[in-house]
């Protein structure tokens, strides 16, 4: 693959996102969430939670991995808040996601 073709892993996760919401906005909490620039996405909230969490929990050599309380990650796994007990599973109203 040249270098003019290459997908850059931001274009992929871009991508992704625009296929789980199958282009539409209302199926990612009204976020367009393919378009936003990087910095914007590391920035958005979902149900008041950070879209994407990039903080490590527990001790430096506990298990807490960054991005345990991503509103992205909780809304496509279906887990709380996003279980149906308050905000439906990500995408809204299209099929899940495989892992």
């Amino acid at each position: 693959m040249s270098v003019a073709t290459k997908i850059s892993s931001w274009e992929q996760v871009q991508a992704l996102l625009k296929s789980a919401a199958h282009g539409e906005i209302s199926a990612l909490g009204g976020l367009e969430l393919w378009t936003l620039p990087y910095e914007r996405l590391m920035a958005a909230q979902l149900g008041g939670l950070p879209l994407i969490d990039t903080k490590k929990t527990g001790s430096c050599c506990g298990s807490g991995a960054a991005g345990a309380k991503s509103a992205l990650l909780l809304g496509l796994r279906g887990k709380a808040p996003f279980d149906g007990s308050q905000y439906p599973q990500l995408p809204w109203g299209k099929p899940a996601m495989s892992a």
